[in-house]
């Protein structure tokens, strides 16, 4: 599971959240292998056009 800090309020809730994940066994880390991560400090690395799309495609 990935999580993403959007402005939608859903941040509120983000310890409770872990506290229960965590309480059910979820396990969390952040040592993905490099190929599963196409963008590294900032800076695409790896490609990401299947997981983008251009303002064109979106209207």
């Amino acid at each position: 599971m990935v999580l993403h800090d959007l402005p939608t309020g859903a941040m509120a809730h983000l310890e409770r959240f872990l506290d229960r994940a965590g309480a059910a066994g979820a396990r969390f880390r952040q040592d993905f292998p490099p190929a599963c991560v196409p963008i590294r400090g900032g800076e695409i690395a790896l490609p990401i056009n299947d997981y983008v799309s251009s303002i064109e495609e979106s209207v």
